[in-house]
């Protein structure tokens, strides 16, 4: 779930396959992501883990705390409908992690951009930015198409005319909320 949740976290560790690919917040798919969460969340619950030693509990309750983070951010906090960077941060990490790490795979950057324009249909379906999240989300766009740019992958061109339209759209961004607020019972 945490990979398809932020796809950066897999290309990071050097998972690059199971990096390509982009976030989605469309709802059937935040339903999906819950459901398995809550599954797993579960089963770990389930292991005797507080029988263990300390030291044999750690990872389980690593993976557990990470669950619930994740848990928080896709139903409570649902940041994903005023950012657009929960879209653009793990690309451009996804994209930073290849060029980096494997810079050859150009077959892992192709296939990145191959999804980008549907991702943008789905950021446009999904998300009303605020203002300052528009704003960042444009440096953010600059960053991606700069490095698809340098790519040249049989797929960049559609992910640029796609990102670029979508740059214009942020940028015509004026007239909404500069910032949401989580409330003071989700600060507490």
């Amino acid at each position: 779930v945490q990979t398809e949740h932020t796809p950066d976290f897999a290309a990071q560790s050097g998972l690059i396959d199971d990096a390509v690919r982009v976030p989605s917040y469309a709802p059937a798919h935040v339903a999906a992501m819950t459901r398995r969460l809550h599954a797993d969340m579960a089963g770990l619950r389930a292991l005797p883990w507080r029988q263990w030693s300390v030291d044999q509990q750690i990872d389980v309750r690593w993976v557990y705390a990470n669950a619930v983070r994740i848990d928080r951010e896709l139903d409570v906090e649902r940041l994903y409908l005023h950012r657009p960077g929960a879209w653009l941060e793990p690309l451009a990490n996804d994209l930073i992690a290849i060029l980096t790490y494997a810079p050859a795979r150009t077959d892992a950057i192709d296939g990145l951009a191959a999804q980008v324009p549907a991702m943008v249909t789905e950021m446009q379906a999904t998300c009303k930015p605020t203002g300052i999240d528009a704003e960042v989300a444009q440096g953010l766009v600059d960053g991606i198409v700069s490095a698809l740019k340098t790519s040249r992958v049989a797929h960049g061109d559609a992910a640029i005319v796609a990102l670029t339209a979508y740059r214009q759209q942020l940028a015509a961004v004026k007239d909404r909320n500069s910032f949401a607020v989580v409330g003071s019972v989700n600060y507490a």
